[in-house]
């Protein structure tokens, strides 16, 4: 390994270090929110201390508010489709695991590092999580952005433990770290943030078109489920480790599958749902009511099954699909 990405590296470590010797998982919850703005952009970055959802103790790095209210979304809010939730994040993240834990790409960064680690719990090592991807190494191109957040999320953590930084979570409030080109500074503080609780997803609306003229000829007969989740699998493709989503769709009254796909991250997953739609309702019927449980579904189908005449009902859970996910998943 170049001489270059071995600072980078002893210096990601070595901040990583720093943040740990405050032991932060025994000071906040993995709830409460730690933001950046990096110096010169505009973006922000966003950090959680893991525990509860991965076992070990860990931080999470996001890239944007959208990536960490998603991630905060799908690991506290239950797991009814029995999804790999803890994979389906976008974020680069530590653990600090066992010996067994720690990939061989990244148990030779750590020989190489010169690094020496002991006992249960004592392995650092890092990984980048994409949702729909098998975790992989940390990618050479992202180690500059890693050493500056892992950087200034020690700061924020020093400001709190040795400078009396007052933190407000319990208030909706975040520590927030800035940097002021008036001042040429970092700032660090407690602010309001609004991020929403869950994620939204914008409503797709179709154009019009001769199949959605062709589909409002078509007589209504009968109700079907739909529904899709990330599988506890995976597989290779295109050079890639990924974990393939599943797209279910069930006879309501008889429990009968009537379609299924599985989708890679490469595919369109607005053609995927539109494609089985039109296609049950040629081969079979065209489905007087759909009941769907998830909102990035709605938010793609919704103006759909408005045009075509398809009465749209939106629930929790539903037992077909349940039951129908039991076969695949045993």
């Amino acid at each position: 390994m170049e001489k270059e990405i071995l600072e980078k590296w002893r210096k990601i470590y070595s901040f990583a270090q720093l943040i740990a010797a405050y032991d932060p998982w025994e000071l906040f919850e993995e709830e409460n929110t730690f933001a950046l703005v990096p110096k010169g952009t505009r973006n922000e970055h966003y950090f959680s201390f893991l525990t509860k959802s991965s076992g070990q103790c860990g931080i999470a790095i996001y890239p944007s508010g959208n990536a960490y209210v998603a991630a905060q979304s799908r690991l506290h809010g239950g797991n009814s489709k029995r999804e790999p939730l803890f994979d389906l994040q976008d974020a680069v993240i530590l653990l600090w695991g066992d010996r067994e834990d720690v990939s061989k790409e990244n148990y030779g960064l750590i020989k190489s590092l010169e690094v020496k680690f002991r006992g249960r719990g004592a392995w650092l090592h890092f990984q980048e999580y994409r949702v729909g991807y098998v975790p992989r190494q940390v990618q050479e191109q992202d180690l500059d952005r890693l050493r500056d957040d892992l950087g200034n999320l020690w700061m924020m953590v020093r400001a709190i433990c040795e400078e009396d930084l007052k933190t407000h979570f319990d208030n909706r409030e975040a520590v927030v770290r800035f940097y002021s080109e008036k001042d040429e500074l970092y700032y660090t503080g407690s602010f309001p943030v609004n991020l929403p609780k869950r994620i939204s997803y914008p409503e797709i609306t179709m154009q019009e078109s001769t199949d959605l003229q062709e589909l409002r000829t078509k007589h209504c007969r009968g109700s079907i489920a739909l529904d899709w989740s990330y599988l506890p699998a995976s597989y290779r493709e295109d050079g890639e480790n990924i974990i393939p989503r599943l797209l279910l769709a069930v006879d309501i009254k008889s429990g009968a599958i009537l379609d299924t796909q599985m989708l890679s991250p490469a595919d369109d997953p607005c053609a995927a749902l539109f494609d089985m739609i039109s296609h049950i309702s040629w081969y079979y019927a065209k489905p007087a009511t759909m009941e769907i449980c998830d909102a990035e579904i709605e938010s793609i189908i919704a103006d759909f099954c408005k045009q075509v005449g398809i009465h749209l009902v939106v629930k929790k859970q539903i037992k077909a699909i349940s039951q129908a996910r039991k076969i695949y998943l045993g």
